[in-house]
C-alpha cells in the first residue's frame, strides 16, 4: 500500500498552494514526485482535486520554462531523499496507474 508522503517540517498545509517563492525556500533540497504538467491551469486543477479525493497531498506548481512558456506541475512534495522519492513515485504508479517522475523541488 501506498504511504502519503511524510511532509517536510516547514511545508505548508496540503490543501494550500504556496506561491513559487514559498516553494524554493522551503523544498530547496527536496525532491517530489510529479503527476503531470499542463499549460492550461484548469487542467492541473482537475488532477489535483481528482489526487486530493484519493487522499494525495498534491500541490500545483506554476513557473515558466526557458521559452518563457508557463507550465502549471501538479506534485506531491515532501521527499528529503531522491530514494525516498523514487520509492513513492514507483509505488504511486503501480497503483494509481498514473506515471509519477521524480523531480527536485526548485524547479521544473
Amino acid at each position: 500500500a501506498v504511504q502519503p508522503p511524510t511532509p517536510l517540517p516547514a511545508e505548508p498545509p496540503a490543501n494550500a498552494a504556496p506561491p513559487i517563492s514559498a516553494s524554493l525556500a522551503d523544498n530547496r533540497d527536496g525532491f517530489s514526485i510529479q503527476l503531470g504538467s499542463f499549460h492550461d491551469a484548469k487542467n492541473a486543477k482537475q488532477l489535483q482535486s481528482e489526487l486530493k479525493e484519493r487522499g494525495y497531498a498534491a500541490n500545483i506548481m506554476t513557473a515558466l520554462d526557458s521559452e518563457q512558456r508557463e507550465w502549471h506541475v501538479v506534485r506531491i512534495d515532501g521527499f528529503r531523499t531522491l530514494d525516498s522519492a523514487a520509492k513513492a513515485a514507483a509505488d504511486f504508479t503501480g497503483k494509481e496507474r498514473i506515471p509519477a517522475l521524480v523531480r527536485r523541488s526548485n524547479g521544473l
